[in-house]
């Protein structure tokens, strides 16, 4: 199985800003995947150094490292049946675009969309509206406490990461009952999804390690408690695209944050909202019409 790797950027339509900083363009690595029979399937990294860690070029190096990896493997194989030593890749969101690649991969190959290949029923999300709080982990915990009181009246959906470590989270859900607490960046810390320290977890394509690693921490998530939904910080379709296919078997229990690809800039949204609902893609693997929003912009 061959491996094509290109590095894109794609510009935003206005900066975007959080805890961990501020970008105007998204790097991107577009992972193309073949088989011997001339299967292809495409998948993405999405890293950003100072949320996963590792930067375009971390990724790309763990890319290049599993070419001889990908080379031995049968046209049949899926991601589960990668060596067990690529999980354990430095470079997580590399993992998470050579998963996403096979999964979408064995669709075309096979002629079925993802979901059905994961033995999915469509998860079909609500129409009310809530307010929803994302600090980043930028909040000390006494702030946190003290800021979700005063808020608690608005009628507050969940504060997503408002403090870093699993602790400091067990502290600021306990202290404000009235606002239910998620991780995301902390649902990566050992040992965080083995109890339950809060009431919800934002599991994200990019962090988990693509499709196979996403069902795999919403299974453990829901085992210790959690509950379980999915966004994405600021992926390109294909990404996105995998994680629709992911909720539609994960069925969350909290509405989820994908429809971000309205936010890029000059490059036309393959996965809009329709009532506040993205829809499976069409189409076998990922989806159809994908690709062409790599080459533009």
């Amino acid at each position: 199985m061959n491996i094509r790797i290109e590095s894109i950027r794609a510009r935003l339509q206005a900066p975007f800003a959080s805890a961990w900083g501020s970008i105007s363009d998204r790097p991107l690595v577009l992972v193309r995947v073949e088989d011997t029979e001339g299967n292809v399937g495409l998948g993405e990294a999405a890293p950003l150094p100072d949320y996963h860690g590792v930067d375009v070029d971390d990724v790309v190096e763990a890319l290049e490292t599993c070419r001889e990896m990908l080379a031995g493997a049968s046209p049949g194989a899926g991601p589960a049946e990668m060596p067990p030593e690529w999980g354990r890749l430095a470079a997580v969101p590399a993992v998470a675009a050579v998963d996403m690649a096979l999964w979408d991969r064995e669709g075309r190959r096979t002629g079925q969309p993802v979901w059905r290949l994961l033995a999915a029923v469509r998860a079909v999300l609500g129409p009310d509206v809530a307010i929803r709080l994302d600090a980043n982990g930028a909040w000390a915990v006494d702030h946190a406490v003290a800021a979700l009181r005063v808020l608690a009246p608005v009628g507050i959906e969940l504060c997503e990461e408002p403090v870093r470590g699993l602790e400091q989270a067990r502290a600021v859900s306990t202290a404000v009952p009235g606002v239910p607490v998620a991780l995301d960046e902390t649902a990566a810390a050992a040992g965080a999804l083995d109890e339950r320290v809060c009431q919800a977890v934002c599991l994200k394509i990019a962090s988990a390690g693509g499709i196979t690693g996403l069902l795999d921490a919403a299974r453990r998530a829901r085992a210790a408690g959690y509950e379980v939904y999915l966004a994405s910080t600021l992926d390109g379709p294909l990404g996105i695209a995998a994680a629709v296919h992911a909720a539609a078997v994960v069925r969350p229990d909290r509405f989820c944050g994908l429809a971000t690809l309205s936010l890029f800039a000059g490059r036309e949204d393959p996965l809009p909202a329709h009532h506040g609902r993205l829809d499976v893609p069409d189409g076998a693997g990922l989806g159809d019409g994908l690709a062409g929003w790599y080459r533009t912009g």
